[in-house]
């Protein structure tokens, strides 16, 4: 129960946060009482691991932000093609 409450908690401000979710692990890991230096080796891999796959993440979600604004400028006839082009 108090790993599903920490869990909800965290996880309503991260979505926005590059690299959060690792960061609320700890979080939740401290809060259930892993704070063993086992706990914090395994925590350190996991960060590890998980920072590559991020950026490539937040890299494709920067384009995928910015090709969905042109596109809808575009059909909104909002997009200053000289500005654009240029």
């Amino acid at each position: 129960v108090i790993a599903a409450f920490l869990s909800i908690c965290t996880a309503m401000g991260t979505p926005a946060i590059p690299v959060a979710g690792t960061t609320m692990i700890f979080v939740i890991l401290s809060g259930l009482g892993f704070t063993s230096d086992f706990c914090m080796i395994g925590y350190a891999l996991v960060l590890a691991m998980n920072y590559p796959p991020g950026m490539a993440a937040i890299t494709l979600n920067v384009v995928g932000d910015a090709a969905t604004n042109v596109i809808i400028n575009e059909k909104e006839n909002k997009l200053d093609k000289e500005k654009y082009y240029s």
